[in-house]
Formats: structure tokens, sequence, C-alpha cells
């Protein structure tokens, strides 16, 4: 399984991999997916699920959002080695001309994941969502970010970042709805 998420990450690099968008509401998605997060995240971290985009609906390749929302979730539980809180929440968003550096205005989703884990360095944060740079020394392969990044993009919309060591990260991705 680990292997076959791997291939799946390098095709979507080098843009192989088919996308097959289809409207769906994140939401849904989001609460099929809890028991699958609950058992990714641990018992020592606890998932707090917090909708707010009922009506909201997304067209893109649902596979590619999952696909993201695991690495968001996988990165976020690494970061709380000893537990924690990992949230994740939805929003619409209304994006003006002003704000929306590179994307087009207009109404988004805004999915934020946030961990109460060791946060990420200043000088690291620029760098997070390169293909192979990781923080964690011996482990992972710096790709899950930069595919979290790749799926955003590929998708009309970006992701941002935001961390303070000691007391979390939060990432956002906003993709317009």
């Amino acid at each position: 399984a680990r292997a076959a998420g791997l291939v799946r990450v390098l095709l979507t690099f080098s843009r192989r991999m088919p996308v097959r968008p289809r409207h769906f509401a994140p939401d849904r998605m989001l609460r099929e997916m809890r028991h699958m997060l609950e058992r990714l995240v641990g018992e020592s971290v606890r998932l707090e699920l917090a909708l707010g985009a009922p009506e909201a609906t997304l067209h893109a390749d649902p596979a590619q959002i999952e696909l993201a929302i695991l690495n968001l979730v996988t990165n976020g539980r690494e970061a709380m080695p000893g537990g924690g809180v990992l949230r994740l929440a939805t929003r619409r968003r209304e994006l003006g001309t002003r704000e929306t550096s590179g994307l087009e205005p207009g109404p988004y989703l805004e999915l934020e994941v946030t961990d109460t884990g060791c946060g990420i360095p200043r000088e690291a944060l620029d760098k997070v969502f390169e293909p192979f740079f990781t923080t964690k020394q011996g482990k992972g392969t710096g790709l899950g970010l930069a595919s979290v990044y790749g799926v955003a993009r590929s998708s009309g919309g970006d992701v941002r970042v935001e961390s303070q060591v000691g007391r979390g990260t939060t990432f956002r991705v906003l993709l317009p709805l």
C-alpha cells in the first residue's frame, strides 16, 4: 500500500496520472473518511472535524483531494509524537481581487488542517512544498506536502501554511467552488 501510494504521488508530479474531475461535496467526503482518519492518527491524537460548508461542491478529482487530506493528516500526526489535537475544518470563503495572490476572485472552499504539534521552523517554511524536502530526520520521503501543493494547484487552488515552533501548524487549502 505504501509503494502504491508513493507511485501515485510520483505520477502526480510527472503529470501522468489521469485526472478524473467530477462534482462532489467535500464535507460529505470528510464525514465518510472520518473512521479511516481516526485510525490513521492513532489513539494519542484527538481528531476534530468542524464541517462548515455543507452546501459546497467542488469540481475536482476526489481521489486527489483525498490523497491531499491523507498527506496533511499524516503530516500532522507525525508532528505530535506525544499526542495532541488534529482539527480539520471547512468553510466557504469569498476571495476578492486584493487577497487572491494569484487565484481568481470568487467562491472557494477553505480546508484548514491544524495540529498542536512541534511546529515548523521559520527557515523551513519556504521549503515545505518542495519535492524531497523533509524536516523529519531519517523519516518521510519529502513528497507528502509537495503532492498536496500539486493537487491544490492542479485543481485551480492554492495551499498556505502558518506555523509556530512549539505551538503547531495550520495548512489552508483553497479550492474553487
